[in-house]
């Protein structure tokens, strides 16, 4: 199977199948217009899944617009995807909590307290910090 077609039916499937890890530069290159036209117009699950191709395929992202999405899920998801090599006192966590509904909100709390908790404990991975 070509990389193209693997990146397209990974758009078409929404339930919680994997994604490619590390799609090959050809398919990426091939399916960046299909991927970018799900991100704008998709449904949620398809739009959360050309995100995340889109990031793996390291294409530019305009993250800034993604974080002030219209449905707070893509937001979040943007906003997880920003902060996830933010360092604990970087003032993009008090932003995102301000800019998110209370719901999504709660998601990047936990993220924050787990990071911070991983940064009391140096050595252990940021999943075995509990």
């Amino acid at each position: 199977m070509s990389g193209l077609f693997i990146l397209s039916l990974a758009l078409l499937v929404d339930g919680h199948h994997a994604l490619p890890a590390q799609p090959g530069e050809v398919a990426c290159w091939q399916a960046e217009g299909a991927l970018r036209t799900h991100l704008l117009s998709g449904r949620r699950p398809q739009r959360r899944r050309a995100l995340i191709l889109l990031e793996r395929c390291s294409f530019t992202l305009d993250w800034a617009r993604l974080r002030a999405d219209n449905d707070p899920e893509m937001a979040l998801v943007a906003w997880r995807y920003s902060l996830q090599n933010a360092v604990v006192d970087d003032p993009r966590w008090a932003q995102a909590l301000q800019q998110l509904p209370k719901a999504q909100g709660r998601s990047v709390l936990r993220l924050h307290n787990k990071r911070r908790r991983a940064n009391l404990a140096p050595g252990l991975p940021i999943e075995d910090v509990r």
